[in-house]
């Protein structure tokens, strides 16, 4: 109950009030998706990372729900799916001291990792699909919980890869265990019809590069993993328990484990298959991206995985063990939660200072409200009928992706090019646009002081205000000419300024 009323919190003073700028993407799916639009499986403009928080979204937007409260809802329904789901299978097994156990940890997390499984980003539904991995640590011989587990297993592979840490360690202690060749073959067939979806899915992106405007990176090298393993620490900031910063204590925690489980041989070894697919990923590149203390941006988003697999192989203590752990763990875990409830919204406006933003904007409620209201009332007093926004606004995605997934009569909304780089992430407009023109353009520049087009007299061009809006009236051009030219524009005078 004291977990429920907590993300209850989390929701209502961090996902509806604080917004980083991928998060309008994630609406602008689900308001797509409510309306029988379907533009590709992965984020808009990406060839990795699935919308699956828009698609469960979708329903509620559908019925009117808002779709910030939709997409929130979403996220914490998947993000509970899996301490939950696996919380029931023990209480049906009537393992309850571990039930509790695996609510324990939970508990045990700081609030920077509550929040960060909060974010409706993608990071989440790959461990949703780890609902009931306990079942085939509790019960390695029942073959119906295996056969499960192996194709949640290959879902959630293909959703998020690094769920493969935790989900392959408790497959190959189920194999151990039973010596089955079956299990084997099918876990072994599992993985690789996960592999080759993922490939297909590569080669329909590769057919279509013009839905690509942030690609998938992967590069592995010795070089990132010397580089990970020293900053070690910082990887998992987030994690904790109890606080940011203690997050290398869950290995001390993992020790506890190794010393005191039931299974010595088959998880000894399953803990060293942990390791190694740990260490493994430390070879990536993408492992070092991001800010180690910024929740919205923090490389911890790649190791959401080390509580819930803490929390999994708890389970496998010795009863005396464990029975000795469960009341400091309960005492410590509802007074962290406590704890976290009544400082909640302190921290939280000293954890999203602006000085603290990386890799992407954060926006309060009230900002992208007050924001878009602007907007509207603009294009209905000039009677606008496309807004041009250039990628260098620091506004853009909030007016080209939240205003539409917000209030889908929004007038319609296109970003440039950003001087040659990244696009408009919705590939169907640069169709659209190819032909379309439109009589009364707003065009929004990051430069104040625009120069006016030459191909249009002085009534046609019109600066409306000292904010870089700008309106363009009876213009015959594409709006994907309007784009291309207006980008010319802007970037040949920001270099006569440098």
């Amino acid at each position: 109950m004291a977990i429920a009323v907590y993300r209850i919190f989390i929701c209502v003073d961090f996902n509806l009030e604080y917004y980083d700028s991928d998060q309008f993407i994630m609406w602008l799916s689900a308001r797509n998706f409510s309306q029988g639009l379907f533009y590709g499986p992965c984020f808009y403009g990406q060839d990795y990372n699935f919308m699956i928080e828009g698609l469960i979204a979708a329903p509620l937007v559908y019925l009117g729900v808002d779709v910030r409260m939709a997409v929130a809802l979403a996220t914490h329904v998947l993000c509970s799916l899996f301490w939950f789901g696996n919380t029931w299978i023990l209480v049906r097994h009537k393992a309850y001291a571990a039930a509790i156990m695996v609510l324990c940890v939970w508990m045990l997390v700081p609030l920077e990792y509550d929040l960060l499984t909060a974010l409706p980003r993608g990071f989440i539904p790959g461990f949703a699909c780890c609902c009931l991995m306990v079942w085939t640590l509790q019960r390695p011989n029942d073959n119906r919980a295996f056969n499960l587990n192996c194709m949640l297993a290959s879902i959630a592979f293909i959703i998020n890869a690094t769920t493969l840490w935790l989900t392959l360690p408790v497959l190959v202690f189920a194999i151990i265990h039973t010596r089955s060749r079956t299990y084997a073959l099918f876990a072994t067939s599992a993985l690789a019809i996960a592999i080759l979806i993922l490939k297909l899915l590569s080669m329909y992106y590769m057919a279509h590069p013009e839905m690509v405007v942030h690609a998938r990176i992967d590069d592995w090298s010795w070089a990132y993993f010397k580089k990970n393993i020293l900053r070690l620490g910082q990887l998992i900031y987030l994690i904790g328990p109890v606080c940011k910063g203690w997050g290398l204590f869950w290995i001390g925690l993992i020790l506890i484990f190794i010393v005191y489980n039931k299974n010595k041989f088959s998880m000894y070894f399953t803990v060293f298959i942990l390791i190694a697919v740990f260490l493994f990923f430390l070879f990536h590149i993408k492992v070092g991206d991001g800010k180690y203390n910024w929740v919205f941006f923090s490389n911890s988003r790649f190791f959401i995985g080390i509580p819930l697999v803490l929390a999994m192989f708890y389970t496998q203590l010795k009863d005396k063990a464990m029975h000795v752990l469960i009341w400091p763990m309960i005492f410590i875990g509802a007074a962290n939660v406590g704890f976290k409830i009544h400082h909640l919204k302190n921290k939280l406006e000293t954890r999203l200072q602006i000085t603290t933003w990386f890799g992407v904007h954060v926006f309060k409620k009230t900002q992208i409200e007050e924001a878009l209201h602007d907007i509207k009332h603009i294009t209905q007093k000039h009677k606008v009928q496309t807004i041009i926004i250039s990628a260098n606004q620091w506004q853009d995605e909030l007016i080209a992706y939240a205003g539409p997934a917000l209030y889908p009569r929004f007038t319609a909304t296109r970003i440039t090019h950003a001087f040659g780089g990244h696009a408009d992430r919705r590939y169907w407009l640069k169709k659209q646009h190819a032909i379309s023109t439109s009589q009364n353009l707003l065009y929004i520049s990051s430069n104040f002081n625009l120069t006016k087009p030459h191909i249009l007299n002085e009534n046609q061009w019109q600066k409306i205000n000292d904010y870089g809006f700008y309106t363009i009236i009876h213009s015959n051009l594409s709006i994907n000419q309007w784009v291309s030219k207006l980008d010319s524009i802007e970037h040949n005078q920001a270099l006569l300024l440098k």
